[in-house]
């Protein structure tokens, strides 16, 4: 009697060993997922310690979960509020350079010092400080005729320009700003010349420049070389009246260096 074999379903096999894959998948998917955890709070407890050690005891919380837990839902809150303010400053900043575009200097001002607020090591600010600062001052004594409000403005305009140079040296409109606010509000042309000079090595052959640095140099009794300066004008611009007026100037010179 022959025996009756079991019919074996050939799929029986194929579906477990795609269980099997399922499951191992799984494990490590976890696997995965738990090292990520792992590393994301590890982030949150450094940055809990890091959080504690500007505290006057310098020491780790001791309720560290609770820090944690706060980080974690304020986090999203926290680049929020960074990218908003970001946008803040930039809005002011906007707002500045409107009002000083109609004129309203001090209004200016009060903007750029608001936008300062949310980035202190912005150079452009403080360049359109001093710019805006160097023509309330001069507004001031034109029209309102008060010397001690000019020499506030000139005072902060010389300071912004000077910071905005420190936080980029090769800021050339700083350097150029401060050169004229030296050179033709506060009458100290020796401390124009080495702005004037240095703007000049990043934008060379600018006769505006030149103009400056010839007059600075006759304002300081060196008369030759802003003799030489004009010289250097005559034979650089094309402009029949910027000619003319260094060879006027050249004869104004050239008399007291003769004198």
């Amino acid at each position: 009697m022959m025996r009756r074999t079991k019919n074996r379903d050939p799929f029986k096999r194929g579906k477990a060993g795609v269980v099997i894959g399922v499951f191992v998948f799984f494990i490590i998917a976890g696997g995965i997922a738990f090292l990520l955890y792992y590393q994301k709070n590890k982030e949150r407890v450094d940055q809990a310690i890091a959080i504690s050690a500007y505290g006057p005891r310098k020491g780790v919380p001791r309720e560290i979960e609770d820090l944690q837990r706060a980080i974690k839902v304020y986090e999203k809150q926290l680049d929020r509020y960074v990218r908003d303010a970001a946008q803040t400053g930039t809005y002011w900043k906007i707002l500045g350079t409107r009002f000083a575009e109609k004129g309203m200097h001090i209004e200016a001002i009060n903007a750029f010092r608001e936008a300062m607020r949310y980035n202190t090591e912005e150079a452009v600010l403080y360049y359109l400080t001093g710019v805006s600062a160097g023509r309330a001052g001069k507004l001031a004594l034109e029209y309102e005729r008060d010397g001690g409000a000019a020499e506030h403005y000139y005072d902060l305009s010389e300071e912004a320009y000077i910071r905005a140079i420190a936080l980029d040296e090769g800021y050339s409109l700083a350097l150029y700003g401060l050169a004229v606010l030296y050179a033709f509000e506060l009458n100290r042309p020796l401390d124009a010349i080495p702005r004037i000079e240095r703007y000049m090595e990043l934008r060379s052959g600018d006769v505006d420049a030149m103009f400056i640095l010839a007059r600075c140099y006759y304002m300081s009794g060196q008369y030759r070389r802003s003799l030489d300066q004009y010289d250097m004008i005559i034979g650089t611009t094309k402009d029949p009246r910027r000619r003319s007026e260094a060879e006027q100037n050249k004869r104004v010179v050239q008399e007291v260096f003769n004198g």
